[in-house]
């Protein structure tokens, strides 16, 4: 048997968990405001496991997060065994490894096992992470200014490139869709140049809901694929939870 592992992923709204041991369990949800801290969340399932993985929605320092979006902390250093927190993108770039065919919907350019896979995440926020064979890298593209779509004030990728974006588009009587899916083809051509990624997967509640905005503006020879496994974060909280396993003494 391997290494059993509780896996979370703490959004604003809900938290997932589940027990991965060479495969994702059954998956449950709850509130995330039903516990204050990750010792009180993973308190039902902690004992039985031998390491904790949390995929968070939000940044990570120090071991250490709090989230902005909700009255919820935790600290690597409370669950009482080996464990890591990264941020929800940076578990979906993980995860990439651990994906199947079946778990892409390629809208373009298929490509067997790419080298540098591009992660980005359009729902409440604008996220991204990069996964190469050397390992993940953590960016915040959604806070980066986006030139040319200034209205009354300057605007960053996510003022735009979100579901709250798309809806002040739709209320300010706007193309929407065309300004989203503009401002969208912007900023992944902005990012793939940056990064030499080539290969793009889209996860998200906009990029679900609205596939039309982001495949229209798609840009040209770009491999792309929306994610379609339920739940990626978790595959990618559990590689950070065997890697924490695998580290400790």
């Amino acid at each position: 048997m391997g290494i059993s592992v509780l896996v979370g992923d703490v959004g604003g709204t809900n938290s997932r968990w589940a027990i991965f041991n060479e495969g994702l369990g059954p998956v449950v949800i709850r509130p995330t405001s039903e516990s204050r801290s990750v010792q009180d969340a993973i308190s039902d399932w902690i004992g039985s496991v031998d390491a904790c993985g949390v995929a968070v929605a939000g940044p990570v320092k120090d071991g250490c997060v709090s989230l902005t979006n909700a009255n919820w902390y935790g600290r690597e250093a409370d669950i009482g065994k080996p464990a890591r927190f990264v941020n929800d993108l940076e578990a979906v770039a993980l995860a990439v490894p651990m994906l199947k065919d079946s778990d892409l919907d390629w809208w373009a350019n298929p490509v067997v096992e790419p080298e540098r896979v591009l992660c980005i995440g359009v729902g409440t926020g604008f996220g991204g992470a990069l996964w190469t064979r050397l390992g993940v890298q953590a960016m915040e593209p959604g806070h980066e200014m986006l030139d040319g779509f200034e209205f009354d004030h300057p605007v960053t990728v996510e003022d735009i490139v979100s579901g709250p974006g798309l809806d002040r588009l739709r209320q300010r009587g706007l193309d929407a869709e065309k300004m989203f899916g503009e401002a969208f083809a912007l900023a992944l051509q902005r990012l793939v140049d940056r990064t030499q990624a080539d290969a793009v997967f889209l996860i998200g509640g906009v990029v679900d809901g609205c596939p039309q905005v982001f495949q229209s503006y798609l840009p040209a020879r770009l491999s792309v694929a929306r994610i379609s496994h339920p739940h990626p974060a978790l595959l990618g909280a559990a590689a950070a939870a065997i890697d924490a396993f695998v580290a400790t003494p």
